[in-house]
């Protein structure tokens, strides 16, 4: 794959991992690194993956790279899956279902709406 920036981890090409977005890069096997000035990405990374400065880069880089395929990176995958864990779709579906509940929308597979 000459031209094409690779995943080091896993070999998936880098374009495909912007396609999947955070949750599919995750999954992947990819540790992402995100700007601290990205301030809501602070809910899903932990603070060892957040860059404020070329040297931090640097050093991340170096740390990610002598913790491949280890016990600690399977650990740090674990724990970005886990502050994702938010946006799964059984999560969602149950805060709809609440919401909707709560509004009154509650109804039988079949029915009409109770309003």
């Amino acid at each position: 794959m000459t031209g094409t920036a690779l995943n080091s981890s896993s070999g998936v090409p880098a374009a495909a991992l912007d396609q999947v977005g955070l949750a599919g890069t995750i999954l992947t096997g990819c540790i992402p690194l995100a700007p601290t000035a990205l301030s809501p990405l602070d809910q899903f990374l932990t603070a060892r993956l957040l860059i404020d400065s070329e040297r931090t880069t640097l050093e991340r880089l170096r740390w990610l790279d002598g913790i491949a395929t280890t016990a600690e990176h399977a650990v740090l995958l674990g724990n970005c899956l886990n502050r994702l864990q938010r946006f799964s779709l059984t999560r969602q579906h149950a805060a709809l279902r609440s919401i909707t509940h709560l509004l009154g929308w509650a109804h039988r597979r079949g029915s009409q709406p109770v309003r």
